[in-house]
C-alpha cells in the first residue's frame, strides 16, 4: 500500500511540476469571406403577332427582361442592333425583304435601346444605385412604326441582351 502512495505521489509532484512550467502563448487569426456580386439574366420574346399591314398607326408591344440578382449591385442593360441592321436602325428579315422596328427603354419610341459601351450610354437600361438584390422585370417597349407593308412572309431578328454588373 504504502508503495502505490508513494508511486501516486511521485506521479502527482511530476504533473503539478509540469504544469506549473508550462508556457503560453496567443496570436490572432484573421477570418474572411468575399460575397461577389452575381446576377443572371432571363429574356422573353418580342413578339409583333399576325399583321396584315404596318402602314397605319405604330403597332405596340412590351415584354420584360428578368434580372435576378444576389447582391444589392447596380446593373446595366444594353441591347444591340440585331442581326440585320442599317446604322443603328434595327429591321426583321424575311429572306432580302425587311420590316424595320424599334425597342425602347422609357416608351414606344421615346429612348431607344442601345448596345453596352465602354461608357454608360443614355440608351441602356440602369438600375437604381441600391436595392438591386432579388428579381426586377424590365420592360422593354417594342415599336413597328408605320412604313410601306413588305411582302407577306415571317419576319424575325436576333437582338443579343447585355446584363453588365
Amino acid at each position: 500500500m504504502f508503495k502505490k502512495v508513494a508511486c501516486l505521489a511521485v506521479v502527482g509532484a511530476a504533473v503539478a511540476s509540469h504544469s506549473a512550467s508550462a508556457a503560453q502563448q496567443t496570436g490572432t487569426m484573421a477570418v474572411t469571406a468575399t460575397i461577389n456580386a452575381s446576377c443572371t439574366l432571363a429574356t422573353n420574346p418580342l413578339a409583333f403577332g399576325s399583321l396584315t399591314n404596318v402602314n397605319g398607326s405604330p403597332i405596340q408591344v412590351q415584354t420584360t427582361v428578368d434580372v435576378d440578382c444576389t447582391t444589392d449591385s447596380p446593373f446595366n442593360i444594353g441591347i444591340d442592333y440585331g442581326s440585320n441592321p442599317s446604322g443603328s436602325t434595327r429591321r426583321m428579315a424575311s429572306g432580302a425583304n425587311l420590316l424595320t422596328y424599334t425597342v425602347s427603354i422609357d416608351g414606344y419610341g421615346v429612348t431607344p435601346f442601345g448596345p453596352i459601351s465602354s461608357y454608360l450610354s443614355p440608351n441602356n437600361y440602369s438600375s437604381p444605385a441600391t436595392g438591386n438584390n432579388g428579381l426586377h422585370s424590365v420592360t422593354i417597349w417594342g415599336e413597328i412604326p408605320s412604313q410601306s407593308t413588305p411582302p407577306s412572309g415571317s419576319y424575325s431578328d436576333t437582338l443579343t441582351v447585355t446584363l453588365q454588373y
